[in-house]
């Protein structure tokens, strides 16, 4: 299963990635260690989109790696797949509008 809406939007970002995409990459764990933190962590994404059923997404390392705009980068890319490449979200719309105010902690 490949998902290029997803996958075209982070390489817009991280361009480098393409070629570690590629299943024809030569030896890839040497090409891996040659990333910064941020690029693994959109390259771990990519993999899950590219092929959900055998890779997994741990959001916790959006968490510990990504800050300020890499955040917004994966999130949308996460929104992207969801409702663009897998249609998890057929039609986006807000469903639940609460009445009681709610405090979330980082």
């Amino acid at each position: 299963m490949y998902n290029p809406k997803s996958i075209k939007y982070v390489l817009n970002f991280f361009p480098i990635l393409e070629n570690y995409l590629n299943d024809k990459y030569l030896n890839p764990s040497i090409a891996v260690n040659s990333l910064t933190q941020v690029e693994k962590v959109f390259l771990n994404m990519c993999e899950f989109f590219k092929n959900p059923r055998e890779h997994s997404f741990d959001f916790q390392l959006v968490y510990l790696h990504l800050k300020e705009e890499e955040v917004i980068i994966a999130l949308k890319a996460l929104s992207i797949f969801s409702k663009e490449d897998c249609y998890s979200i057929s039609k986006p719309a807000i469903s639940y509008t609460g009445k009681h105010k709610s405090e979330y902690y980082c």
